[in-house]
């Protein structure tokens, strides 16, 4: 399997592939639509989705793996 231009750092198959993709799309979805809800309203969602954007890249710093990224194959 090419992952190449991919989100994947390993090849994945049938379930674990669904379940990594929907892991990353909630973390990143879920991050983004409070970042949106908190600009749009003013309140602190806004400051959540900061923080949680900031630990995201410290840990993918750090570890030099995203967390999704710790799914097994």
């Amino acid at each position: 399997m090419d992952t190449h231009m991919s989100f994947e750092t390993m090849a994945r198959k049938g379930g674990m592939r669904v379940v990594f993709y929907a892991v990353l799309t909630l973390v990143l979805g879920a991050l983004t639509i409070a970042a949106i809800a908190g600009f749009v309203n003013g309140g602190p969602a806004l400051r959540y989705a900061l923080c949680g954007f900031a630990a995201l890249f410290v840990f993918e710093l750090i570890l030099r793996r995203a967390p999704w990224d710790f799914i097994p194959r």
